[in-house]
């Protein structure tokens, strides 16, 4: 007999039911069966068929599952008679065994949820083998409907025969349900329940220009139909998103490209199982207001992914509806009815399931092949890290995201938020916790805990806390070092050179920083910092970040400050009062975020940041319309001297386009960090790009195009977010100093 232990994502993909299906075909006895951490194999047969199964096993399997390794063995044979699925069994590993992201709905369902004669016609649970719910469900391994919230359904006979029967599309399919025995949707109108069907009264009240409340497979979403101006606006107000830009849900590709800009790799991102969304550039069709996303000339968007977003659209007139997380900027998203309908006063309408939400997850977003947020369709899945440890990285503060690593695997977990909202914290202790049960580990098994060395981190203030408790290291990592580990560890290089730019993180001199360049060799005692952007104060702080003009008056007289005057509510006054206070402040920034915010401030598009990035995004949407005329910024002895740049920069506004002067900015800021960097061309190591100004796309062109040019390797990020949502890759990837 021979034993096979599979590992990867081999739970809830249709892998036991395809294992029986070539088994049976090649005349083979045995068993198949989940245990915690992998799937379990017996085969007795001849050899040749044998091998060929196996052979089978890792060319042909289901769309959505994945093998990592394959574990083999001989035992006695014992005489089976045929070749079964058998009870799962709860075991733990060494090896962590990937569980399924949710996963988009697959055509043959789709094809049935629109068949009138199909008994799942128009059921908004509609799933399979290959598509539906997994993650999100999930409580525990081995992946069995008893371990999930589909066990609040018990089956109907029809269902139970479907999952017994071999030839089914849905045996062995966990999420399978019905109409008869699965959740369904109910809509609540000014606190009654509609009684006409949900999904047609929801899609009724958005063609009138209503807000809805729609839970999803990961939490609540607000709908309301994107080309009316007015449910646009009522919904920035009430959520407090002045000019933050709407996510959108299109009805399908053609519309789409009427509206805007869709190359084939994007097309492939809208289109994959994990559907999410993908920012696009406008194109010149004015179908959409500017107010979906207010001073850009990009738009995220995603495509149907379950099924009742499909039914939704068979009954809405708009092929565009705003589909954005119902949470307030930097809060958890919503998961229950009772919470959704305290936390959003403003809305009366909610159409909502009865399927307990296991784990809240958010909707991923892609920008340029780049992760801006890792989450649904993509986690629990895992990533290499270069050590065998067992460890936990509490990640960054804001758009924090944890990671548990075991043997090899980091597992990151889904979008969490602002841990500095203690419900958010509460969030991120709970996806610890799910990450830790989905793998088999114990507080009690980590080797060590990491975490950002900022002192005043509520997420450090735990790890460091857990730590004392539990008797193992905390290993403080500073935030630009993890971005630097982090995109060295992704493509798995010992040494190499990084860009870290972003808007901020505490430095190891008790400065902020965010335009720096380091050599890494992946520990803490060998990485050193190697150049930066010139450090400029930052008057009153997180102040200086909320209002970027305030960055410009200890560099500037009153004479150049006077257009300016009028977005203080004190004028001069307050612009001299701030100079003074400026003056015996120590706080100071070496931020390429805070230079782009800066001129974004001087060139008059954003006075005041609303929503993270807005300045760098407004700045980057009005250079993509200009020309680059070439303006120097000196570097001298590894620093690139800004707050020069800064001043000449005003000096030539009557001269030059806002436009021509937006793409000169971010050409000169990436020859800088290029000129910092080739000081060291004769290290021969690859350069990366780490940090959230890594998703600008005229800067990383650039850089791209430059160490071409000079035969320099350049690495950037393509499986975790260059920005804070990566950081605990990047920690988790450290070689420990012992």
């Amino acid at each position: 007999m021979q034993l096979l232990k599979v590992y990867g994502i081999v739970q809830g993909v249709g892998f036991r039911p395809f294992i029986w299906r070539i088994a049976t075909a090649h005349g083979l006895k045995g068993y198949v069966h989940n245990k915690g951490g992998y799937v379990e194999i017996a085969l007795e047969g001849d050899l040749k068929p044998l091998n060929s199964c196996i052979s089978d096993i890792r060319t042909n399997l289901p769309p959505q599952a994945s093998i990592d390794l394959i574990e083999k063995s001989k035992a006695e044979d014992v005489g089976f008679k045929t070749f079964s699925i058998i009870p799962s069994e709860v075991t733990t590993s060494d090896i962590p065994s990937g569980i399924p992201p949710d996963i988009r709905l697959c055509e043959s369902c789709k094809q049935e949820l629109f068949t009138p004669t199909d008994r799942r016609y128009g059921y908004s649970f509609i799933n399979c083998t290959d598509c539906g719910p997994r993650f999100t469900i999930i409580s525990k391994v081995p992946y069995d409907r008893c371990n999930t919230s589909m066990d609040a359904f018990p089956l109907c006979d029809e269902c139970v025969t479907e999952y017994a029967s071999p030839s089914n599309r849905r045996y062995h399919a966990e999420p399978l349900a019905c109409a008869s025995c699965g959740p369904v949707y109910e809509l609540t109108l000014d606190g009654a329940i509609v009684k006409e069907e949900p999904i047609r009264a929801a899609a009724r009240l958005l063609d009138t220009g209503k807000l809805v409340a729609i839970k999803g497979y990961g939490g609540f979403h607000i709908a309301c139909d994107a080309t009316n101006k007015e449910a646009v606006d009522l919904l920035r107000i009430a959520l407090d998103r002045k000019y933050q830009p709407f996510a959108l849900m299109v009805r399908d590709l053609d519309v789409l490209q009427d509206v805007l800009q869709v190359s084939d790799k994007e097309s492939r991102h809208l289109f994959s199982s994990a559907a999410p969304i993908v920012v696009l550039r406008r194109s010149r069709n004015k179908l959409l207001p500017a107010s979906i996303a207010p001073g850009l000339e990009t738009v995220g968007v995603m495509l149907p992914y379950a099924p009742l977003h499909h039914l939704l659209f068979s009954h809405v007139k708009t092929s565009f509806l705003v589909m954005t997380s119902a949470n307030y900027p930097g809060r958890s998203m919503i998961t229950e009815l009772d919470d959704a309908k305290a936390d959003l006063p403003f809305i009366d309408n909610f159409l909502s399931h009865n399927l307990r939400i296991q784990n809240r997850c958010d909707d991923s977003v892609i920008r340029n092949d780049l992760f801006i947020r890792r989450s649904r369709g993509f986690v629990p899945m895992t990533i290499p890290v270069p050590h065998e440890h067992t460890t936990l990285a509490f990640g960054a503060e804001i758009n924090n995201v944890v990671a548990l690593s075991k043997h090899g695997k980091c597992m990151l977990s889904q979008h969490i938020g602002d841990t500095a909202n203690w419900d958010v914290l509460e969030s991120a202790l709970d996806s610890i916790d799910m990450l830790m049960a989905l793998h088999g580990v114990s507080r009690s098994s980590l080797d060590y805990i990491l975490c950002d060395m900022h002192p005043r981190y509520n997420t450090a203030k735990v790890a460091r806390k857990w730590a004392d408790e539990l008797s193992v290291p905390c290993i403080e990592v500073q935030h630009h070092t993890a971005h630097s580990f982090g995109i060295a560890g992704e493509y798995g290089t010992r040494e190499a050179l990084c860009i870290a730019a972003d808007g901020m993180g505490y430095g190891s001199d008790g400065n902020i920083w965010g335009g720096e360049v380091f050599y890494t060799d992946m520990t803490l005692e060998g990485t050193r910092r190697l150049g930066h952007l010139e450090y400029l104060k930052m008057p009153g702080g997180d102040l200086s970040t909320k209002y970027p003009l305030r960055m410009l008056i200890p560099l500037f007289d009153d004479k150049a400050l006077e257009r300016y005057s009028h977005c203080f509510s004190g004028g001069m006054q307050e612009i001299q009062d701030i100079r003074t206070a400026a003056g015996s402040s120590p706080l100071k920034t070496s931020s390429c975020g805070r230079v782009l915010d800066a001129v974004s401030a001087i060139l008059g598009l954003s006075y005041e940041r609303t929503y993270e990035g807005e300045g760098a995004m407004r700045l980057e949407s009005l250079a993509l319309k200009g020309s680059d005329i070439s303006l120097p910024l000196e570097v001298e002895g590894g620093i690139a001297q800004t707050g020069e740049y800064l001043v000449k920069l005003m000096e030539l506004l009557p001269k030059y386009s806002k436009a021509d002067i937006a793409k000169s900015v971010h050409m000169s800021l990436a020859r800088a960090f290029t000129d910092i960097v080739l000081e060291y061309k004769d290290l021969k190591l690859p350069v990366g790009f780490s940090g959230g100004v890594a998703y600008n796309e005229l800067i990383s062109k650039k850089l791209r195009t430059d160490f071409k040019r000079h035969g320099v390797k350049f690495l950037e990020h393509r499986n975790i977010p260059p920005g804070d949502g990566g950081i605990s890759f990047g920690q988790s990837c450290m070689k420990p100093p012992f």
